[in-house]
């Protein structure tokens, strides 16, 4: 069976994803620019920063591939279901309704 993947309803579907996805990883950028500020003015101040540094790089990057392997898992269980039918494989009643109005 060769089912071809609708792209338009893919995209559609994905909507709200894509952009929770572009939000968040902006949302991590703007913490790790303002937290790289925050530890460059400690650094100045003579305070040691390396391990709260390593910390916050860390907690920062599992959070981002949570992210985005939360999006993969959602990309996959969409595209999975939002697949067009064919006649040939389903032979529903609303298919055969279909032909006997083309038919007509």
């Amino acid at each position: 069976m060769n089912f071809d993947p609708n792209f338009v309803g893919f995209f559609r579907t994905m909507q709200p994803e894509i952009i929770t996805l572009v939000v968040v990883i902006a949302l991590i950028f703007i913490a790790a620019l303002f937290m790289n500020a925050l530890f460059d003015s400690q650094k100045n101040c003579g305070e040691d920063v390396e391990t709260p540094r390593i910390f916050f790089n860390v907690f920062m990057s599992i959070i981002a591939i949570f992210v985005l392997v939360c999006f993969g898992l959602s990309a996959f269980s969409s595209f999975s279901k939002n697949r067009m039918p064919r006649q040939d494989v389903d032979r529903t009643g609303i298919y055969q309704q279909m032909d006997s109005n083309l038919k007509k």
